[in-house]
């Protein structure tokens, strides 16, 4: 949690790699940070009543991630059976 914008930095490092997922590469770890961000920022709530921001790169990193997760999925069966 980085007190100087109250943004949850696993939703700001979501947001980045679901940028960088159409390298392919990075794309399961922006799923897996935007899981990390938006369970970060329940938690703040939860911990200290107020509210975090980072919520829409959460879920961007998380929904293109997916994308590019299931491209490399196809890619790793495709060269495994081809």
């Amino acid at each position: 949690m980085s007190d100087q914008t109250d943004r949850s930095d696993w939703a700001t490092a979501a947001g980045y790699l679901g940028l960088l997922s159409v390298l392919i590469i990075p794309a399961p770890l922006a799923v897996a940070a935007g899981i990390a961000g938006l369970r970060d920022i329940r938690r703040a709530r939860q911990r200290t009543g107020r509210s975090l921001g980072g919520r829409g790169r959460a879920v961007f990193g998380i929904a293109v991630g997916s994308i590019f997760t299931v491209v490399l999925a196809w890619g790793i069966v495709a060269l495994a059976l081809g």
